[in-house]
């Protein structure tokens, strides 16, 4: 492989645990809360710059895992000849050099009179500006602001805002995408498209962090409300050229087995990647660029499969094999997990199950009671039961059926894997500079190592669980969200409702008025029940939309106001 040579090369950073790993013959000298830290300690330190994927940090972290891996006896995996597994991704979008739009001779300052939307492409912007109004044609409603079929060689101007306003009894409200209304823009065939809107919330700044979503062939920009005034005059011609950037990099899953020369193998997996300097836009404070350390996501669970795995060679268990895999891209869409699962080694496994730990350092308690959460516990009927009869002391498990996610057990759920996910829930510093290793509750992770082994234990019999499909309401709307109302729901609440765990700045619910340890019950006219529920609500809504957010707060129900 290509990184091998430059993996080898690399100074790495190596803990103290590495001499104290190789100096004992087990684990009996050393407490498994201090060698969790002491991992977590390694992946976590400033040096390692947030493991961004693609980066010579996710290389060194890739290392440091591989070296546990074979001091602790793991070898290679079946159909892969090393530890190391090499994916291909593609970045976010970013500004390229090239970027200009010109009008009557004179250039146009990027990023305040106008910016590009990474919903189109990189070309020339060129020709007479066409004023389409809304951009809504609605036969039902007998509108339309298209008095063409074609508008070859044109570009069409598009304001965002509705006809009748956005708010939840707007007739419009089936039109007022505006995504929707590109989609029916491009269906006029015009060279590309000028979008404008007075809302914040669909403004330059808010189109700046629209890096993932999908692209059209053919320029699409957003002007300021100054310059759409310009534009909206007759006989106006612009001329523009827009650059955007795209990089195709390498990413690195870090893979050990052990062979018992079984008929089924076990998946135990964590991501080990995490957000760098917030390069891709993934962070809660956009305008930071300090390292992200992500200590409890998802240093937590990779340390957790370390140990994991020392634990299955001291414990001798023989029924199954054994694969430990840390993910890298999963930050970026689970990116690592989907090409494993695409890999002909992994045809070959015959996987009976997976673990997925992430985020597992923050174990709380209530009333002295820990609780864990494990998601996908309707992929198999083994979960609930042994959930139910394997009792821990001062332990107390939330489950949830749903077999996806946005974990890396989602990846094998769809491959028709029984797969669960450990969590130990959410908190204020998730995605943030702020996610550091004194902020673990060691102890608490090896609650949940104890827990994970005890059920690795129990079903170490060389029987392939059976699969069942769940019902998948609330993931099969991920990747058609438009809308975040900026919320950290807690995972591990049981209330009727979604609670909310922390509120991010600069979001529509802070601008709401939402705060944390709300329970949302309602959004529109749309019934909160769960996570599953609120996502789904959320399908209905637009940038730039308004509708009531209901929540409970302190015993009293509270409507609020909300703009997305």
């Amino acid at each position: 492989m290509r990184f091998l040579s430059v993996i080898a090369g690399l100074t790495l950073l190596i803990s103290a645990c590495d001499s104290q790993h190789r100096r004992r013959e087990n684990k009996s000298d050393v407490a498994t809360a201090e060698l969790l830290k002491k991992h977590v300690s390694v992946l976590a330190h400033d040096s390692l710059e947030g493991r961004l994927t693609g980066t010579i940090h996710e290389k060194k972290a890739a290392n440091y895992i591989a070296n546990q891996f074979k001091e602790i006896g793991l070898i290679y995996a079946p159909e892969f000849d090393g530890y190391f597994r090499e994916f291909s991704f593609n970045t976010p979008f970013k500004l390229g050099e090239n970027n200009l739009l010109e009008f009557m001779g004179e250039p146009l300052e990027l990023e305040n009179d106008w910016y590009p939307v990474p919903l189109g492409s990189s070309g020339e912007l060129k020709g007479d500006v066409v004023n389409v109004a809304y951009g809504i044609k609605a036969q039902d409603l007998n509108f339309n602001n298209y008095s063409a079929d074609d508008y070859s060689g044109k570009i069409l101007l598009i304001n965002l805002e509705s006809p009748d306003g956005h708010h939840p009894h707007s007739k419009f409200k089936d039109y007022n995408s505006w995504r929707k209304r590109v989609e029916m823009a491009v269906a006029h065939n015009p060279s590309g498209i000028i979008l404008h809107h007075s809302s914040e919330n669909l403004g330059i700044e808010a189109m700046k962090g629209m890096t993932h979503i999908a692209r059209e062939e053919m320029p699409i920009i957003h002007v300021s409300d100054s310059l759409a005034e310009i534009l909206m005059g007759k006989e106006v011609r612009i001329n523009g050229l827009i650059d955007l950037q795209q990089e195709e990099k390498q990413g690195i899953n870090v893979l050990g087995y052990i062979n018992n020369n079984a008929g089924k193998t076990v998946v135990v997996g964590a991501h080990y990647d995490h957000l760098g300097h917030g390069e891709y836009g993934n962070s809660r404070e956009p305008n930071s660029t300090d390292i992200h350390n992500g200590a409890d996501d998802n240093a937590s669970g990779t340390a957790t499969i370390i140990e994991l795995a020392r634990e299955v060679k001291i414990r001798g268990l023989k029924g199954n094999n054994y694969l430990f895999i840390a993910f890298s891209g999963e930050e970026l869409g689970l990116i690592g997990s989907s090409a494993f699962c695409k890999t002909t080694g992994f045809d070959k496994l015959n996987i009976s199950y997976m673990l997925n730990f992430d985020m597992v350092g923050r174990l709380k308690a209530d009333s002295g009671i820990n609780e864990i959460a494990i998601t996908g516990t309707g992929t198999s009927p083994v979960w609930d039961s042994m959930i139910t009869n394997y009792k821990m002391a001062d332990v107390k498990v939330n489950t949830t059926s749903s077999g996806l996610g946005s974990s890396d057990h989602s990846s094998f759920y769809l491959e028709g894997i029984p797969a669960i996910h450990f969590f130990t829930g959410s908190h204020e510093d998730y995605h943030k500079p702020s996610d550091d290793t004194e902020k673990i509750n060691f102890e608490g992770m090896e609650v949940v190592f104890n827990y994970a082994m005890n059920l690795l234990a129990e079903l170490d019999n060389d029987s392939k669980l059976t699969f069942t499909k769940t019902q998948d309401k609330s993931t099969r709307s991920y990747s058609k969200l438009k809308v975040t109302l900026g919320i950290m729901p807690s995972y591990i609440s049981n209330d009727e409702g979604l609670l909310i765990e922390a509120v991010t700045d600069g979001k529509p619910a802070q601008a709401a008025g939402i705060q944390r340890d709300d329970l949302i019950v309602r959004i529109g006219s749309h019934i909160v029940k769960d996570m599953g529920s609120y996502m789904e609500a959320l399908m209905h809504f637009d940038k730039g939309d308004n509708t009531e957010v209901e929540v409970v707060r302190n015993g009293e129900n509270v409507v609020l106001k909300v703009q997305f």
